[in-house]
């Protein structure tokens, strides 16, 4: 829905039509095969309590899937074709080579979105795209993930905007977790919503203990952070300034 936050019976309905989960699980294991080996079986253990599925993707499943899809395409309602070209994506971000996968998210709100996405070479920015990152530092301790999972769907709702929350591993300590705050730029009102939520996030976050590790152009007007040493022949000013 335009500018409307998503009902629950809205969401279980997506999650149900693509057997989704509540929260979805990527990672990479790497090391020789004995390693490996000995890591995936000390997964399936540790999470066997709490899986739906798992599902390790590697050079030989990679080769089965896709002598499947060629002569099963679809699988239920699931697009196998769709299905192993996201996961090949993912797979190569995890060998250090960039592609455009995440790029899409930014055209979500952008009502000409189809015709953008047919093209290669996204460019959010000059396709008016409406994206701002929350993107703040998370302990890893259950009681303080679960808190700001909380607040972040709690203040979205006040927004009347859907939390879409990830937490990405730094270290054993850790986690940065970026919230994307997506909006429609040809709507005012929904614009206004984004940049306001986005405010109460990093305010009220702060007090909760929940800083930024990064924060937008704004922002740093805002709180007149000084960044006179970067370099211009380093980094576009543009983006700083």
């Amino acid at each position: 829905k335009q500018g409307l936050m998503l009902t629950e019976e809205e969401i279980q309905k997506v999650v149900q039509e693509n057997k989704m989960t509540d929260w979805n699980v990527m990672g990479a294991i790497y090391g020789d095969k004995e390693v490996v080996k000995l890591i995936k079986r000390k997964l399936k253990k540790r999470l066997r309590p709490i899986k739906k599925t798992i599902f390790f993707y590697n050079p030989t499943s990679r080769k089965i899937l896709s002598i499947i899809q060629k002569f099963c395409p679809k699988i239920g309602k699931i697009n196998l074709r769709d299905f192993l070209k996201n996961i090949e994506m993912a797979y190569d971000i995890l060998q250090g080579k960039p592609n455009e996968i995440a790029v899409k998210l930014a055209y979500l709100k952008n009502e000409d979105k189809e015709k953008y996405l047919k093209d290669s070479g996204l460019n959010p920015t000059q396709d008016n795209c409406g994206l701002i990152w929350y993107a703040p530092i998370v302990e890893i301790e259950p009681v303080n993930v679960l808190e700001f999972v909380d607040f972040v769907t709690r203040a979205c709702a006040k927004f009347n905007m859907n939390p879409f929350i990830t937490l990405t591993t730094v270290d054993e300590i850790c986690f940065d977790s970026t919230v994307p705050i997506l909006y429609n730029k040809d709507h005012p009102e929904e614009t206004q919503r984004a940049t306001e939520l986005y405010n109460y996030l990093v305010s009220e976050g702060g007090k909760k203990g929940f800083f930024p590790y990064r924060l937008n152009i704004e922002s740093q007007r805002h709180y007149k952070l000084d960044n006179s040493y970067i370099l211009p022949h380093v980094i576009d000013q543009n983006r700083y300034s």
